[in-house]
């Protein structure tokens, strides 16, 4: 996978059965999916909160 970030964003994170509203959404600039989720049917929030934070760590070129 590969995404272009734009700097700053804000990361809005739908629920874990409905996702985000269609009326989030058309104010979003950009929607991501996280990949690899056609076999699972949900990630819990935080879960993909902690991926979606480590892919903008990693694109903003921070190292630990």
């Amino acid at each position: 996978y590969d995404i272009e970030i734009r700097f700053p964003c804000i990361l809005v994170l739908g629920n874990e059965q409905e996702g985000l509203s269609s009326s989030v959404k058309k104010r979003c600039h950009q929607v991501v999916r996280i990949p690899g989720m056609e076999k699972i049917q949900s990630l819990n929030v935080a879960v993909a909160a902690g991926v979606a934070l480590s892919e903008l760590i990693r694109c903003r070129g921070y190292k630990n």
